[in-house]
């Protein structure tokens, strides 16, 4: 799986922050950015997992990142989501290492 914090400097969702939300502080935009970022890296992941507890996991990241991503919170906050999510990718990385494929990609 890709990096979402290597992927600067994701000019396409810093885009569709600012159009959406209008004017915002540099640093909630560029949290955003990256959630969102993270939420389609997480789906799209999801849709291609081979095991059942990678594929949870993905799905996790990627609904936790939408719950946050347009909702009323601070920088701070989606900054620790983003965190969150990094941490359900690399526990799917991990889940896909040690589980079998249960046919369903």
């Amino acid at each position: 799986m890709a990096d979402v914090a290597a992927m600067e400097p994701l000019s396409r969702e810093r885009e569709e922050v600012v159009t959406l939300l209008g004017h915002l502080p540099d640093r909630e935009v560029a949290a955003r950015a990256r959630l969102l970022a993270s939420r389609n890296l997480a789906s799209f992941a999801a849709h291609r997992a081979k095991g059942p507890k990678s594929r949870s996991l993905l799905w996790m990241a990627a609904e936790a990142a939408q719950a946050t991503v347009w909702g009323p919170f601070q920088a701070e906050d989606i900054e620790r989501m983003c965190e969150l999510c990094e941490a359900l990718f690399a526990a799917a990385r991990i889940a896909k290492v040690v589980e079998a494929p249960d046919g369903l990609v």
